[in-house]
C-alpha cells in the first residue's frame, strides 16, 4: 500500500470535513421537512409559511357562531392558493376547548387533501397550551396521524380512538360494537344489531356513493370514525371525505335551474334522509343507507343525529322531525354525529 505524503493527508482531511459539512446540511433540510404538526419551530421556510390561527373553541358540531367552519373554510382557501413547496402552520396554542370532530377534520385535511400531497406543501403547527385541551387531543389519537409527537398520558378507556380506512371494515365495526357493550350496565344491555350495519353502511357509502367521480373530489377517498363514552350514551362521529351529499344527490330539472341562483344544501340532505329517490346511481339497492339511518333515529336506536355537508346541516329530533340549517361556510365532505343510548 502506497504511503501518503503529509500534503495528501491534509488534502484528504479537508475533503472529508467538506463532505461532512455538506451531509450535515442535507440532513438538517430533511429533518425540517419531516417536522409534523406538533413542532413548535416556525423558523424553517418562513418566507412562504401561511399561518392559520385556530379559534379558542375548536368544534364543528358545537359551533353556533360557525367560527370553526369559518376557520376550516379559510384553511382550504389557503391550501388552494399555496404554491409548490410552500407551507401551512396550524397555530393551536390558544385553544381552550376542542371536540373530536374538529381534530378529525384537521387530520383529514393534512392527510387527504390532494393538493398538499401533489405540491409537497409543508404542514406544521403547535399544540394547545391549555393542559386539558392538549391531553384531549392526545387521547383521541391525533398523535397517530402526525410526526414529531410522543404520548405522555395513558390512554383513557372512555374513548375509542380515531380510526380511518378506505374500504368497509367489518372487524373495526365489530370492535366499536364491543366498545359499546363493554360500557353497558348489567341488566340494561341493548342489542347493537342495528349499530353494526349502520357503521358498515357509512363506510360503504364512502366507496360507492361519494366517489362516483373521484377526480372531482378535493380529498382522497377515506373515512374516519371516533366514539366516546359519556355517562349513559356513546357519542359517535363519522367523517366521509368525499364530494358531500348535496353534490352527489340526483336533482330534478327544476332544482338544477334553482341551483344556478341558490342551492339549499340542507334541504337536499333532508330529502336524502327521507329517501326521496335521490340516489345518483339509479340502482334499486342504493340510496337505502341514509333513509335506514333516519329510520333508526325514529325507532329510538340512536339519538341526536346531526349531518353536516356542503352548506347545509340537518338535526333529527327524537320524534323524527328534521331541522334544517343553511350554513354560511362550505364544509368539504360529510360529517355524521349521533348518540347511542346504553342505559
Amino acid at each position: 500500500m502506497k504511503k501518503l505524503s503529509q500534503k495528501q493527508k491534509r488534502w484528504n482531511i479537508t475533503k472529508s470535513r467538506r463532505q461532512m459539512v455538506q451531509l450535515s446540511k442535507i440532513k438538517k433540510r430533511k429533518n425540517k421537512r419531516k417536522r409534523g404538526i406538533g413542532s413548535a419551530d416556525q423558523n424553517f421556510n418562513v418566507q412562504y409559511m401561511h399561518k392559520l390561527h385556530a379559534p379558542d373553541n375548536l368544534s364543528i358540531l358545537n359551533d353556533a357562531n360557525q367560527t370553526t367552519l369559518n376557520f376550516f373554510d379559510h384553511a382550504i382557501t389557503i391550501i388552494q392558493k399555496c404554491k409548490i413547496h410552500e407551507g401551512i402552520y396550524f397555530d393551536f396554542k390558544d385553544i381552550v376547548g376542542v371536540t373530536a370532530d374538529a381534530i378529525m377534520y384537521v387530520i383529514a385535511l393534512i392527510n387527504n387533501y390532494k393538493r398538499i400531497t401533489v405540491l409537497n406543501i409543508l404542514v406544521s403547527g403547535n399544540l394547545p397550551q391549555n393542559a386539558e385541551a392538549k391531553r384531549f387531543v392526545e387521547d383521541i389519537g391525533f398523535y397517530s396521524y402526525v410526526r414529531g409527537l410522543k404520548e405522555v398520558y395513558p390512554h383513557s378507556k372512555e374513548r375509542f380512538r380515531i380510526s380511518q380506512g378506505e374500504m368497509p371494515e367489518g372487524e373495526l365495526a365489530g370492535e366499536l360494537c364491543d366498545f359499546v357493550l363493554a360500557k353497558m350496565k348489567e341488566g340494561t344491555k341493548i342489542s347493537t344489531k342495528r349499530l353494526y350495519p349502520m357503521i358498515v353502511e357509512l363506510m360503504t357509502n364512502t366507496c360507492q356513493h361519494a366517489y362516483r367521480n373521484e377526480n372531482a373530489s378535493k380529498m382522497k377517498r377515506n373515512w374516519y370514525i371516533f366514539a366516546e363514552w359519556k355517562k349513559d350514551t356513546i357519542h359517535f362521529v363519522f367523517l366521509d371525505t368525499g364530494l358531500g351529499i348535496p353534490t352527489t344527490v340526483r336533482y330534478t330539472l327544476l332544482e338544477k335551474s334553482i341551483n344556478i341562483i341558490k342551492r339549499n344544501d340542507a334541504a337536499y340532505i333532508a330529502s336524502a334522509l327521507r329517501g326521496e329517490n335521490r340516489t345518483e346511481t339509479k340502482q334499486s339497492n342504493r340510496g337505502k343507507g341514509l333513509p335506514g339511518i333516519y329510520q333508526d333515529t325514529k325507532d329510538g336506536w340512536i339519538k341526536e343525529l346531526s349531518i353536516i355537508s356542503g352548506k347545509g346541516k340537518c338535526d333529527v329530533t327524537e320524534d323524527g322531525k328534521i331541522r334544517e340549517q343553511v350554513l354560511k361556510y362550505n364544509f368539504e365532505g360529510t360529517m355524521f354525529s349521533w348518540n347511542f343510548r346504553i342505559a
